[in-house]
């Protein structure tokens, strides 16, 4: 889990500029399901321990911060590195504009994932007893 969060902290470079408004839809199974199936493929833990992760986000974020966590779990690593920066930059944002994000907003999320290490230490305290079952 703290991985995830130095990788959200790591990502945090993208800009906030040139977002366009427009309808948001309600995205959490998917984004639930995105972080789940991610956190596997990406070795970051087992079954159990993956599930944990992706309620415990679900639950500590808002919604369209959960979403935008789901576009960045899918390039994050075993070890928590980020695998492709430009990549992950551009998959946010876009995913931010299809969204409909405003510039503030997705500014305010950009904040709010940059002191995320206070989640990430809880999460691990949550989650990682998950490991071994």
């Amino acid at each position: 889990m703290r991985a995830l969060i130095l990788s959200v902290v790591t990502a945090i470079a993208v800009g906030a500029t040139g977002l366009a408004h427009g309808q948001s839809a309600d995205t959490l199974s998917l984004s639930s399901s995105q972080i789940y199936d991610a956190c596997i493929t990406n070795n970051q833990g087992p079954p159990l321990e993956c599930a944990c992760m992706a309620g415990f986000y679900g639950g500590r974020l808002q919604a369209d911060e959960y979403r935008l966590i789901s576009v960045l779990n899918r390039y994050v690593g075993p070890g928590g590195e980020v695998r492709d920066m430009p990549a992950v930059q551009r998959a946010i944002r876009d995913e931010a504009t299809t969204m409909g994000l405003s510039d503030q907003r997705f500014g305010q999320i950009m904040q709010r994932f940059s002191v995320m290490e206070t989640d990430g230490a809880y999460g691990d305290r949550v989650c990682m007893v998950m490991r071994g079952k």
